[in-house]
């Protein structure tokens, strides 16, 4: 079961009731996975799917999203058409996860929606309990709210990014490297904490080594 916790520790201010707020979904899909060697791990398979195919099922639902190719794009597009959600291509994934961001929010028009939850496609152990109850959160939240889940008390993937961040984010050069982390740096106090008991969700594909321990937790 999840909890959430604000960041100064108080339980939080519920909105006004309201229409619910639109939330849009962004995929990042485009790193040249370094650290896996010579493979592109997210073509690398996992059961019955590639490691990005497990990602790009849990965008089959959400009509407002959208999935951020770069490294050997046309090979990461034909195994996530069957998703049937866009993809957008970033020319300049090599310089950073926050060129991938800025892609995939710049997708949506200003002003259409009202916030972004940002996956990962490394992820495949992710759970759709996590999302829809970060989603939850989300809607009971703040204005200008970050909706970060921890597993066992170990912060991860994915997030939740109000909209009130969009220009701030797509006007940042520098850090390019660190995706969004600049946001949780600087405002801690608008953190929203989502806390799960357990760390499957949690865990990503990196290295030889983690890929070999997930084939064995997938069987």
């Amino acid at each position: 079961m999840a909890s959430r916790t604000d960041s100064d520790g108080s339980s939080g201010r519920l909105r006004s009731m309201k229409a619910e707020k639109k939330i849009a979904f962004i995929l990042l899909a485009g790193g040249e996975s370094k650290r896996m060697g010579p493979a592109n791990k997210l073509l690398l398979p996992l059961g019955e799917r590639s490691l990005v195919q497990h990602a790009a099922a849990f965008l089959r639902p959400r009509r407002s999203s959208v999935i951020v190719t770069g490294h050997e794009s046309e090979k990461v597009r034909g195994e996530v058409q069957f998703s049937g959600r866009p993809c957008v291509n970033n020319p300049r994934y090599a310089e950073g996860l926050l060129t991938s961001l800025q892609v995939g929010i710049s997708f949506f028009p200003a002003g259409t929606t009202d916030a972004y939850m940002i996956l990962l496609a490394d992820q495949p152990f992710l759970e759709a309990h996590v999302v829809a109850e970060m989603e939850k959160v989300f809607q009971a939240s703040p204005a200008q709210s970050l909706i970060v889940p921890r597993f066992a008390r170990e912060r991860g993937n994915p997030v939740i990014i109000d909209d009130f961040y969009r220009e701030e984010i797509l006007a940042r050069d520098q850090g390019l490297e660190k995706g969004a982390q600049f946001l949780f740096q600087k405002y801690p106090e608008r953190i929203r904490w989502v806390d799960f008991a357990t760390s499957r969700s949690r865990r990503d594909i990196d290295t030889p080594e983690d890929y070999t321990q997930a084939q064995v937790l997938w069987t």
